[in-house]
C-alpha cells in the first residue's frame, strides 16, 4: 500500500478509539490519569480495538487495512454522536505527569534494544506459522482459505495424495502449520488463535514482509510500557520504574520482542488489563472496569493459556464478596465484556482454531475419569454456595485473623519455592526421569516411582531453576522477598495481581508444557511471571532504599548488580563483534 493512505489508516486505527474513550471519561476520572498514562492508554485502546476489528473482518473473509479504518471511523462517529454533550477534549483535565521522564527513559531503552526485528520466515514452528498467517490474512482477506489444488483431485484418486481420506478432521497438513480440514472441503486454516496475526496483517498490507516481522516489536515496546504503568499503580512509582527498566534490559523481553511469537501481545493485553483493574479498584469508575474486562478478555483470543485468567478473577470475586460485600452490580462492568470476549474466543476456537483446541484438550494429563471431573465441579459449586451463604461469617473471620492468614501464605510460598528450586529437580534426577544425568539415578527408588517422579522430566522439574538462569538467582531471591513484603504490608490493590501471578506461576512451574529448547521454553513466563516477578523485586528494593543510610546503598548496589547481569546476558543478542545481531539475517532478501 502507498505510504500516505497507510499512515492515515494507522492514525485512525491506533489513535481514534483511545482518544474517543478519553473524551467520554468523566472529568473526575480523567483527572485520575497522569498525562503519560493517558497517552499510553489512548494508543493501547487503539491497538487492542483495531486488532479485534481486524480479527472480525478476517473471520468474515473481508479483511483489509482500509476497510478496518472505515469500520473504526464509523463506530467512533456513531458513538460520538450518541454521546453528544458528554464529549470533551481528551487532554482536558489530565493530572500532571511528574514521572514522565521515567516513561521517556523506558521507551528509549525499549526502542534501542527491541526495535530490531529478526527475519524468522522459514520453518513450521510457531514463529514461521505466525508470519505466514499474517501474509495469508493480508493477501486473501480471510483466516481460512479453500485450496483449489486440493479440490482438483478427483474423489477416486484421493488416496494417492492423502492417507486415510475418510479420517478425522485436521489429520492432514497442507503446509507446515497449515492443517487441512479434510480433502473433500479443501479448507486450510493456520494453527493457533489469530488475534496476533490479524494485527500483523495490517502491517503486512502496509509494508510487506518487513511489516509483519515488526509486529512483535510493537507489542514488545507496548508490553514493557504496560508493565511500567501497571506496576507503578500497583507497587508505587519508584518500584514500577525500577521494574520496567530491569524488564526492558532482560534478555527474555528483548529476545521475544524481536521474535514473531504471540506472548508479547499477551503481555501487553494482560498488563494493560491489570493497569485498568488497578484504576477501577482505586476509582470504582465503570469505564475502567469495562476497560479491564475488555483487555483481559481480548487476551483469550491470543493464546489458549489466557484462560488461566479466569482462576484469579473468580478467586478475587469470591474474596471480595466475602471480605467487603462486593455487589454483582458493581462487578458487572468488569465481567460482562470479559464474558462476551470469552464467548467470542469459544466461537473462534470452534470454527477457526479447532485443531489447536482439540490438540490441547486431548493431552494425557486431562484424561481423568468422569467421576473426577464431576467431583471437581461439585466442589467448585459447593465452595461458591458456601461463600454466598456464609459470606458475613467468612468476612468476620478474615478480618479477625487477616495478619495470621497472610503470614501462613508467606511461609507456604517460601517453602514451595525452596522445594521447587532445590528439592524437586533432585527428586526427578534420583528417580531417573528423562533429561537427567543417568549417573544420578538411584538403583532402587520405589517410593519415588510410586509418586510418579520417574515421569517428571528434567525440564519440568527444573522450571524454576531455569527461569532463574534468566533473572539470576539474586533476582529470584529478591522476588520471593518482595512477595513476603507485599503480604506483610498488605494493600487491597495487591490482591488481583498476586492471584494472577500465582495462577500462571503454579501452572508453568509445575509443567513447562513446551519442548525444552533453551530460549523457546522461557516465553511461557513472558506475559505474567517475568514482569510481576520484577515488580516484586522493585517493591523490595525501593522499600529497602526508604530506610536511608546503609540500606539505601545496599538497595542501590543490588539493583546495579541485577542491571549489569541483565545487560551482560542481553548484549550478545544485540551485538556480535562489530556487527548488529539479527536472528536469521538475510532471510527476507533470500
Amino acid at each position: 500500500m502507498p505510504a500516505v493512505p497507510a499512515v492515515l489508516c494507522a492514525l485512525i486505527l491506533f489513535l481514534a478509539p483511545g482518544a474517543l474513550w478519553l473524551a467520554l471519561l468523566r472529568r473526575e476520572d480523567r483527572a485520575a490519569l497522569a498525562g503519560d498514562e493517558a497517552a499510553f492508554l489512548a494508543v493501547a485502546i487503539g491497538v487492542a480495538s483495531s486488532s479485534w476489528v481486524g480479527l472480525l473482518l478476517a473471520e468474515e473473509g473481508r479483511f483489509s487495512l482500509v476497510r478496518a479504518a472505515l469500520v473504526v471511523v464509523i463506530a467512533c462517529v456513531v458513538i460520538g454522536a450518541l454521546a453528544g454533550r458528554r464529549l470533551s477534549p481528551p487532554w482536558r483535565g489530565l493530572a500532571r505527569a511528574p514521572h514522565a521522564w521515567g516513561t521517556v527513559a523506558v521507551a528509549l531503552l525499549c526502542l534501542g534494544l527491541q526495535a530490531r526485528p529478526g527475519e524468522y520466515l522459514l520453518g513450521g514452528r510457531d514463529p514461521g506459522i505466525y508470519v505466514a498467517a499474517m501474509g495469508t490474512i493480508a493477501r486473501t482477506g480471510g483466516i481460512a482459505i479453500v485450496d483449489q489444488t486440493v479440490l482438483s483431485v478427483p474423489a477416486e484418486d484421493l488416496e494417492l495424495f492423502f492417507r486415510h481420506p475418510e479420517g478425522p478432521d485436521y489429520t492432514w497438513g497442507r503446509f507446515m502449520g497449515f492443517p487441512l480440514e479434510r480433502p473433500q472441503t479443501g479448507r486450510v486454516v493456520p494453527e493457533f488463535f489469530h488475534l496476533f496475526p490479524a494485527f500483523g496483517a495490517f502491517l503486512f498490507q502496509a509494508m510487506g514482509v518487513r511489516g509483519a516481522l515488526a509486529t512483535p516489536v510493537v507489542f514488545g515496546v507496548l508490553g514493557t510500557l504496560a508493565a511500567l504503568f501497571a506496576l507503578r499503580r500497583i507497587f508505587g512509582a519508584a518500584a514500577g520504574l525500577l521494574a520496567a527498566l530491569l524488564l526492558a534490559t532482560n534478555v527474555l523481553q528483548v529476545w521475544f520482542a524481536r521474535y514473531p511469537v504471540s506472548e508479547p501481545m499477551s503481555q501487553f493485553l494482560i498488563l494493560t488489563g491489570l493497569l485498568a483493574f488497578a484504576l477501577w479498584e482505586e476509582r470504582r469508575a465503570p469505564a475502567f472496569a469495562v476497560l479491564a474486562g475488555s483487555f483481559l478478555g481480548l487476551s483469550l483470543l491470543v493464546r489458549i493459556d489466557s484462560v488461566l485468567l479466569a482462576v484469579p478473577l473468580l478467586a478475587w470475586l469470591a474474596l471480595r464478596r466475602a471480605g467487603s460485600g462486593l455487589r454483582a452490580r458493581e462487578a458487572a462492568p468488569l465481567l460482562v465484556p470479559f464474558a462476551l470476549l470469552a464467548g467470542h474466543a469459544l466461537l473462534h476456537a470452534a470454527f477457526w482454531s479447532r485443531k489447536y483446541l482439540l490438540e490441547i484438550a486431548s493431552r494425557p494429563y486431562w484424561q481423568k475419569p468422569a467421576a473426577a471431573w464431576l467431583l471437581g465441579a461439585a466442589l467448585v459449586i459447593a465452595v461458591v454456595l458456601a461463600g454466598h451463604r456464609l459470606g458475613p461469617r467468612i468476612r468476620a473471620r478474615l478480618q479477625a485473623h487477616e495478619g495470621h492468614t497472610r503470614d501462613i501464605v508467606a511461609v507456604a510460598g517460601v517453602l514451595l519455592a525452596v522445594y521447587a528450586y532445590a528439592l524437586r529437580p533432585a527428586l526427578s534426577a534420583w528417580a531417573g526421569a528423562d533429561g537427567n544425568d543417568a549417573a544420578r539415578a538411584m538403583a532402587d527408588a520405589p517410593a519415588l516411582r510410586a509418586l510418579d517422579f520417574h515421569r517428571l522430566a528434567a525440564h519440568d522439574a527444573q522450571s524454576l531453576v531455569r527461569f532463574g538462569w534468566f533473572v539470576t538467582p539474586l533476582g529470584l531471591a529478591l522476588a520471593l522477598l518482595g512477595l513476603v513484603l507485599a503480604l506483610r504490608e498488605w494493600r487491597p490493590r495487591y490482591l488481583f495481581p498476586l492471584l494472577t501471578l500465582a495462577a500462571f506461576a503454579a501452572f508453568y512451574f509445575y509443567k513447562i508444557r513446551v519442548y525444552a529448547d533453551y530460549y523457546f521454553a522461557m516465553r511461557r513466563f513472558l506475559p505474567v511471571v517475568l514482569p510481576l516477578a520484577l515488580g516484586l523485586v522493585g517493591l523490595v528494593l525501593t522499600r529497602m532504599a526508604r530506610g536511608g543510610g546503609g540500606r539505601r546503598v545496599v538497595a542501590g548496589g543490588l539493583a546495579l548488580v541485577l542491571a549489569v547481569a541483565f545487560a551482560r546476558e542481553t548484549w550478545p543478542t544485540i551485538r556480535q563483534g562489530r556487527t548488529w545481531y539479527r536472528e536469521w539475517a538475510g532471510a527476507v532478501r533470500f
